[in-house]
């Protein structure tokens, strides 16, 4: 079950890494004229799911390491969530 629930952690974070900044950031390689912002995308619908995957990948995580048993076994929950935690301040540095 713990294997599953890190399997699950780590998709996560990769689908919070790639989930994109800005919907509209192919126009620019589509066509070098159009400046790279030139589309304002205000819903900042990006950083809502990347914060919301990262919550759910944290409780996870943190209830991993709380049911264990041996201070080894808390080194990759603490790893994930402060992986999370990277990727979710790249994504809102932006």
């Amino acid at each position: 079950m713990r294997i599953t629930l890190h399997a699950a952690s780590i998709l996560g974070l990769l689908i919070m890494a790639l989930l994109p900044q800005n919907q509209y950031d192919f126009m620019h390689g589509m066509d070098p004229s159009i400046p790279v912002n030139a589309i304002e995308n205000g819903s900042g619908n990006a950083i809502v799911a990347a914060g919301a995957i990262f919550a759910l990948v944290a409780v996870v995580q943190i209830a991993i390491a709380a049911k264990a048993s041996r201070p080894r076994a808390r080194v990759l929950p603490a790893v994930l969530v402060l992986l999370g935690l990277a990727i979710l301040a790249i994504k809102v540095a932006g």
